[in-house]
Order: structure tokens, then sequence, then C-alpha cells
């Protein structure tokens, strides 16, 4: 996603707990300020590694890929 102070936003969940329809509630509903988002749905090739100090994160994928977004600071 985008918000509307120009920040990407990278969200992935570890598990499939909730429909595509929800997500979107969910998103319209919080306080994350989105101007747009996108759904790369990868389903079990979806993971996750947040390289942080403050917050380091890792979700694994179930299903391996030999693709990657990978996202670097400005």
């Amino acid at each position: 996603g985008l918000d509307r102070q120009g920040r990407v936003l990278l969200i992935a969940a570890p598990t499939a707990a909730f429909t595509l329809a929800e997500l979107s509630a969910w998103l319209a509903a919080s306080d994350l300020d989105l101007d747009s988002a996108l759904n790369l749905d990868g389903g079990s090739s979806t993971g996750l590694i947040l390289l942080s100090a403050e917050a380091p994160e890792r979700i694994d994928a179930f299903s391996l890929l030999p693709i990657v977004l990978l996202v670097h600071a400005r």
C-alpha cells in the first residue's frame, strides 16, 4: 500500500485467516491512512523478512519460489 505521506507499506499475514474482502474492509477501517493498495496474493509462497533493529520480523513461506520483491530505503 501507499499512505498519504508517500510511505510504502508491505503487509503479510502468517496464516490465511481472512478473505480478500475482509482484508479490504480492515484496511479501509484502519488508521494506516492508505491512499492506495495492491494485492499481490502469493498464497503459500508468500514470505516476509524485515531487517530492522527496531522491529525485525520473519514470516517463512510454505512453498518456496525463486521470486523476490526487495525494498530499500531511499
